[in-house]
């Protein structure tokens, strides 16, 4: 979910203690990206986890340094961070105007928020392919879900710009990548059931 190295990543983190036991966890910078990074590889569809990120930005720390959350990433994940503390600020009313990007966290493409909105009115929720097999209406519900692929997530998943303007790209390599290894996992499992059986 991030990008910096392991290394990097485990010498800027913190212990914390958890009762009597000391827990280590991301800086809180590095926690914020990969926060943001999550939630949007869920293709933006759960509301609720929208909130923890609403709860990263208004409850930071007085000294939370921002060019260490931003700056030491590419800047499409840059914006990745950017988009999803302006979603907190749509749907949730973050406030955002002490931010050093206040401006941007205020702009969204009206693609994204389409696409928010959109997810949140489906009744069932993204599952493992895989996990569906046993019942066909589900697997067919959880099959028509994602085509064409989420956009965000495939965006995501294609390491893209989210305030970029091609958004086929990403959604065709998606289908591009997954449609080959779905088929020989589904073939794969009714093979052996089949085979259980008999």
């Amino acid at each position: 979910l991030d990008s910096l190295p392991w290394h990097e990543l485990f010498s800027n983190s913190q212990l914390v203690a958890l009762n009597e036991t000391a827990i280590r966890v991301l800086r809180p910078e590095d926690h914020l990206r990969v926060l943001c990074t999550h939630w949007l590889l869920d293709g933006g569809g759960y509301k609720d986890k929208l909130w923890d990120i609403f709860y990263a930005v208004d409850r930071r720390a007085m000294d939370f340094d921002w060019q260490r959350c931003l700056d030491v990433v590419k800047p499409h994940r840059r914006g990745w961070v950017i988009c999803a503390i302006a979603l907190a600020h749509h749907f949730l009313k973050l406030h955002v105007d002490d931010l050093p990007f206040a401006a941007e966290a205020k702009q969204l493409p009206h693609w994204i928020t389409c696409c928010v909105e959109r997810e949140w009115t489906y009744p069932e929720r993204l599952e493992p392919i895989l996990t569906s097999t046993h019942d066909i209406k589900l697997l067919f519900h959880q099959v028509v879900r994602r085509i064409p692929p989420n956009p965000i997530r495939a965006t995501i998943e294609g390491e893209g710009d989210l305030y970029g303007r091609a958004r086929w790209w990403y959604q065709f390599a998606v289908l591009g990548r997954r449609t080959g290894p779905f088929f020989c996992d589904v073939a794969s499992m009714l093979y052996r059931k089949v085979r259980n059986r008999s």
